[in-house]
């Protein structure tokens, strides 16, 4: 029984925990090497202020994003590790779309 509870865990983390806001997220950054303001960043990812903040802790989180305060406001950019997931998240994107592009 303990096995179980231990699955049911560990689904909720990780790409899931992410959610469909936090890969939108992800990849405007991807777009946006030099880091944006948290408000162009909600504006260009199309989330709302409780969405994109939720978002931002699961990504800090799991060390994606870090930030730098420039000239007094917080600029949110993509770590090392935060890059490479959005390189390999766009390809397996792209394997997908082939897969559609034959049928």
């Amino acid at each position: 029984m303990r096995l179980v509870s231990i699955e049911t865990r560990v689904t909720k983390m990780g790409l899931e925990e992410l959610g469909f806001a936090g890969f939108k997220i992800l990849f405007t950054l991807y777009k946006y090497p030099e880091g944006l303001h948290i408000n162009e960043l909600k504006r260009k990812a199309s989330t709302g202020a409780a969405t994109t903040y939720r978002a931002l802790t699961v990504l800090f989180k799991y060390q994606l994003i870090t930030e730098k305060l420039m000239l007094g406001h917080r600029v949110i950019m993509l770590t090392k590790k935060g890059r490479e997931l959005a390189e390999i998240l766009l390809k397996a994107n792209e394997i997908l779309e082939e897969g559609l592009e034959e049928e």
